[in-house]
């Protein structure tokens, strides 16, 4: 019974209070040193490696779908570290350890969100490589 209420939770809920965080901590380790920043509308989780390459001019970004949150990238994003790839993954507002404002969730206001973390994180690149699953990938689109 509590590996199926966890698994409505984590398709339904907060996730970052929801999931099992023994899970999270192992997907967070393969992926790097987690951080947070204030943004306009709360508190965002990310991880950003950056390239030690100085000929390297293109940041990878993955936006995780609307019911998950940035640990679904675990098997990804390490091995384009490991290619030495600046890469940003974050969780959406109201998803994994980003706070959830209390404002409509949308596309328009994730779209926001990660131009506003780009600008707060000082990340100007010549190309930016946009990775999206399912409202990522309509996130990523506007």
């Amino acid at each position: 019974i509590f590996k199926f209420r966890e698994r409505l939770a984590f398709q339904y809920g907060r996730l970052s209070r929801s999931y099992d965080q023994a899970t999270t901590t192992i997907a967070l380790t393969r992926m790097g040193s987690d951080q947070f920043i204030e943004l306009s509308f709360g508190k965002v989780h990310y991880i950003y490696h950056s390239s030690t390459n100085p000929s390297s001019t293109t940041l990878n970004i993955f936006v995780h779908g609307f019911s998950i949150a940035m640990e679904m990238w675990q098997d990804i994003f390490p091995s384009l570290v490991h290619d030495n790839q600046s890469c940003l993954v974050f969780d959406l507002y109201g998803r994994g350890w980003s706070d959830a404002p209390d404002v409509p969730m949308n596309v328009d206001l994730f779209v926001s969100q990660i131009a506003e973390l780009l600008y707060a994180l000082n990340l100007s690149y010549d190309k930016y490589n946009l990775y999206g699953v399912s409202m990522g990938g309509v996130i990523i689109q506007r």
